[in-house]
């Protein structure tokens, strides 16, 4: 990770949005991504079959790694991922100042929900049962809603937990 990354990456947790100071840091840079899948060109995220695909989204939604979201959009499901609400609990975002959405790839089957503040993906979570269209993605994120903040809270805790390594 790059000192910006981990300014920005402190400031998301700590809910606020001034600058954390470089000296709070260790000088020794770390790589960008830790899904190694991002450095891949678009033309090759392209290609890669539905199983890479879905096992990378997983990866960033673990990761957390910082502006993924471009090429899941342009790259890997282009025109394919759908916008199914706007997140407004808190309890569902990873900073609650920010405003999220909540995504579906019928590629793969799997919801998401942005961190807007590091432009990646805060948590994934299955629902290949979720059905074909909007109306019934909704439905399904809102009678599943304790699964998804069962993901939020475990995204939140292992964020927490950076941060105390980083300590």
């Amino acid at each position: 990770m790059t000192v910006s990354f981990i300014r920005r990456f402190v400031a998301l947790v700590l809910g606020v949005s001034m600058a954390v100071p470089a000296f709070a840091f260790a000088a020794e840079e770390m790589p960008m991504h830790m899904t190694k899948e991002l450095t891949m060109s678009c033309a090759a995220l392209r290609k890669l079959s539905t199983e890479e695909k879905t096992e990378i989204v997983e990866k960033i939604g673990h990761n957390m790694d910082a502006n993924a979201l471009r090429p899941i959009f342009r790259c890997m499901f282009p025109g394919n991922v759908k916008r199914v609400a706007v997140v407004t609990d808190n309890d569902l975002k990873m900073n609650p100042k920010d405003r999220e959405f909540l995504y579906f790839i019928p590629q793969t089957g799997q919801f998401f929900v942005t961190c807007k503040s590091m432009n990646t993906i805060a948590y994934v979570t299955n629902g290949e049962a979720a059905g074909s269209n909007r109306r019934e993605w909704k439905a399904y994120f809102q009678s599943n809603r304790s699964m998804f903040a069962e993901a939020a809270q475990m995204a939140k805790d292992m964020m927490q937990e950076m941060m105390d390594m980083m300590q």
